[in-house]
């Protein structure tokens, strides 16, 4: 029985110690989107993560005209010559801690607009494991093999589980536009259909026409920046 106690005890301590580091992280991210509007992380980590991902494409062009997002992964990119892997990962390392704060803001948003807690908290799971993810395909490009497979899908599934999260609360709150509803459930399909290719590419080969899995991830980066932007623009 006294053992039992002890478990009671231990867990309420670290109940109170856990409520202790909440009540400070949420008083320092208010002292932090005072200084800052949530939106600006959006808008610079936008710009941050496109640019540097496209600028990356053109470095690589200049060398390579073949690479094309018909046939190499973005991650080909990490890897490229003339600076394209430099510009690329440092890109992704730094928009990567902008972007987080971004989703953090977005989250405490649906707070305030009454969202319950648990569905915040799967959607704070999700914006963790895309940042995470942006943040460690920048550290481990794709000449790493397994290591970068597994973090490329942390990312993977981070996009998927936020967006798809993202577009089931905006649409269950009618306070808030349906637009954002869309341009979530959009990325959500987008990640989906990624994830999917070898199945549907296995179905339409016999159609006669086959996926371009190479395209298609490249789809989910597109749709991705769209998602950003579309939450930006609602918000200015």
């Amino acid at each position: 029985m006294s053992v039992i106690l002890k478990v009671e005890e231990l867990l309420d301590d670290i109940e109170e110690w856990y409520s202790e580091i909440d009540e400070k992280v949420e008083e320092t991210l208010d002292q932090v989107y005072k200084k800052i509007p949530g939106r600006l992380f959006g808008i610079t980590g936008l710009i941050l993560y496109a640019f540097s991902t496209f600028t990356s494409v053109i470095l690589y062009l200049s060398v390579d005209p073949s690479y094309s997002i018909f046939t190499h992964w973005i991650s080909h990119l990490g890897d490229g010559p003339n600076g394209a892997n430099y510009v690329f990962n440092y890109g992704w390392i730094i928009s990567s801690f902008i972007l987080f704060f971004f989703y953090v803001h977005e989250i405490r948003e649906l707070r305030d607009n009454g969202v319950k807690e648990r569905y915040l908290d799967l959607l704070s799971l999700s914006s963790l494991s895309f940042a995470l993810g942006v943040l460690l395909i920048g550290i481990f490009p794709l000449h790493l093999g397994v290591l970068h497979t597994a973090v490329a899908v942390i990312y993977f599934a981070g996009g998927f589980g936020f967006t798809m999260i993202y577009g089931i609360i905006v649409l269950n709150h009618s306070e808030i536009p349906n637009l954002l509803a869309l341009a979530a459930f959009t990325t959500a399909i987008a990640y989906l259909i990624y994830f999917l290719s070898p199945v549907i590419n296995s179905i339409t080969l016999n159609l006669g026409i086959p996926m371009n899995a190479f395209f298609l991830e490249w789809s989910t980066l597109i749709a991705e920046f769209l998602f950003i932007l579309t939450i930006t623009i609602i918000e200015l």
